[in-house]
């Protein structure tokens, strides 16, 4: 439990935070290998849910409009709105492409890298806030963002003179890894606007993807030198302003803030390794339906036990199979020439008219209306 008095200055740096970066903030999604634990699989991705819940914000959804962004997930509109922790990779992925269909101009995630403050990142960002130097705050965000959000690998080297930024998108390149690139560049470049202030514009930033049709909107975003087509992407600056002093400094926070992202990070760990396991012997099934008590055989743990595990990383048995079930039904629709029916038996379902609900729940159309 945090002592009262430094709990009263994290809601001080936090105050102080807000003052010097309003209405800018930064959103950073990342997953660092060094880490000796890190979440392993795709499959187990797991994304805080503030960001969703800010992204609706973003595309000023009301209470009427928000069943919009959330078709196609296992969610409802009060589920969303007042449950805490995570979102399955299959449902972050839904929001954003969701999102994206809903937003009235190009360019979603620089916008929304515009939304996301420190404070989104919870303790991770407490933790940044609080480190010594500008070098420390980076480290600290890039080693434990993988508690709110995993999606790219971030990798920080000195080279010469200077401190690089490596960015590595490591889901699927489609539209929704262009968002999450989008969000994490422009929150990249507002945290370091708070670290280091003036000295931003001195940013050299590199991106792999070509110059897009709205470059003018990333422009406005990025100060410094902005080149598109290039080999990857990269944020660079001066080494020297590593070694800055953080203005919210506070070793009493610091050493709370990064005691609970690591213990944070082990149960995310835990839960995720858990939850591959699972994954894989589904997989494994080939379209075999199998009941949890098959599955808690199968892994040597107790029903109660299994339930116990998935409530920890906040899923269920079902969203697990259903996830399984779209992923194959998506791939017979792909690779094969298999009817509709003839893809309802090999997912699980013996019953056509269940599993044309289920399709058009998880991609918005019939099977027949699929592209293939």
């Amino acid at each position: 439990m945090l002592d009262p008095g430094v709990q009263a200055r994290v809601k001080r740096t936090f105050a102080f935070h807000l003052q010097l970066t309003q209405p800018t903030g930064h959103y950073t999604f990342t997953h660092h290998p060094p880490h000796p634990n890190t979440p392993p699989m795709p499959d187990t991705l797991v994304f805080a849910v503030d960001y969703s819940r800010i992204l609706a914000g973003v595309l000023n959804l009301g209470a009427e409009r928000l069943p919009l962004l959330l078709a196609g997930t296992h969610l409802n509109p009060v589920q969303f709105l007042e449950m805490e922790g995570y979102l399955s990779w299959a449902d972050q992925h839904r929001i954003i492409a969701n999102a994206l269909q809903l937003a009235e101009k190009p360019g979603l995630g620089l916008l929304a890298g515009e939304r996301y403050s420190l404070m989104t990142h919870g303790v991770a960002g407490v933790a940044a806030m609080a480190s010594p130097t500008v070098l420390e705050a980076l480290q600290a965000l890039i080693r434990y963002q993988p508690t709110r959000a995993q999606f790219a690998n971030l990798r920080l080297e000195q080279s010469g003179e200077q401190l690089i930024l490596h960015i590595d998108i490591t889901v699927e390149q489609d539209a929704v890894a262009t968002f999450l690139l989008e969000a994490l560049l422009v929150s990249l470049v507002s945290t370091l606007r708070y670290l280091i202030g003036d000295h931003v514009r001195e940013l050299d930033v590199n991106l792999a993807s070509a110059t897009p049709p709205y470059s003018e909107r990333y422009e406005q975003r990025i100060p410094g030198t902005l080149r598109f087509g290039q080999p990857d992407n990269r944020l660079a600056f001066p080494a020297q302003y590593g070694q800055l002093r953080v203005p919210t400094h506070d070793a009493n926070i610091q050493r709370w803030a990064v005691d609970q992202c690591e213990q944070q990070f082990q149960r995310l760990q835990s839960a995720a390794t858990f939850t591959s396991r699972i994954l894989a012997i589904l997989r494994q099934s080939h379209g075999q339906t199998l009941s949890q008590d098959q599955v808690a055989f199968m892994l040597n743990v107790s029903p109660r036990t299994l339930l116990r595990r998935l409530k920890d990383e906040g899923v269920t048995y079902k969203q697990l199979v259903d996830e399984e079930q779209k992923r194959l039904a998506q791939y017979y629709l792909e690779h094969t020439d298999l009817t509709a029916e003839a893809i309802a038996e090999q997912v699980g379902y013996h019953d056509l008219s269940s599993f044309r609900r289920a399709f058009k729940r998880w991609f918005g159309m019939l099977p027949s209306q699929y592209p293939r």
